[in-house]
């Protein structure tokens, strides 16, 4: 294996001769041979002085980036480190603009008449964001079956079956509901039976919930 010596100027060792220093101006010798950057030279040593070498001689550690301090690509400051989700450097953040909560009715369309066992669709489009939270009518126990019930596609029974609208009566207690929300455009349907042996109007139907404004 070839031994370590160094070059500075004059004409470079041969490949097996002793390393050593030579007089004149700049220049490394790794093995016999030049150094070059890129090559087993200068930038490729761990940065502890050698036999013979002269007294504070600098050399960058393996594999150090050489660059300024505090300077990053163009002479950009170097970013200081980043916390794993924190704001990018430079980066404005716009809070959001507040938005206030009420109560509101979603009514029902007009009155109809419907024949005895006959069934009526009654359709509701909220104009704002609002979250079904009750389902309120005034007619009696027994007149009304309920067989479906959408916001959009979305299915506000769990199962299939009919629930008879006298459940949901303003006086009634425990029946309030964490429903679908249904943002406009999207329409609320109620299928709904005459469950008498009469015409019965579908008078008196609204929905209550938590609409945004």
């Amino acid at each position: 294996m070839a031994g370590i010596g160094f070059h500075i100027g004059g004409a470079p060792r041969r490949r097996g001769e002793r390393g050593g220093f030579a007089r004149g101006g700049g220049g490394l010798t790794v093995g016999g041979y030049p150094g070059r950057i890129g090559s087993l030279g200068a930038m490729n040593l761990i940065g502890a002085p050698l036999p013979g070498m002269p007294a504070g001689f600098p050399l960058p550690a393996l594999g150090a980036v050489q660059r300024p301090p505090g300077l990053m690509g163009f002479g950009a400051p170097a970013p200081g480190p980043m916390a794993l989700g924190g704001p990018i450097p430079g980066m404005q953040m716009q809070p959001a603009a507040a938005q206030d909560a009420y109560s509101l009715v979603l009514p029902v369309p007009p009155a109809l008449a419907i024949a005895a066992g006959a069934s009526a669709t009654l359709t509701m489009t909220p104009q704002r964001p609002m979250r079904i939270e009750r389902l309120t009518t005034a007619v009696a126990t027994g007149v009304w079956l309920i067989t479906s019930f959408l916001a959009g596609v979305d299915n506000q029974f769990v199962a299939s079956g009919a629930v008879d609208a006298g459940l949901f009566a303003p006086t009634a207690f425990g029946v309030a509901l964490r429903g679908s929300t249904v943002y406009p455009g999207i329409t609320v349907t109620i299928v709904i039976q005459n469950n008498t042996g009469a015409a019965a109007s579908t008078a008196g139907w609204a929905i209550i919930g938590t609409a945004v404004a």
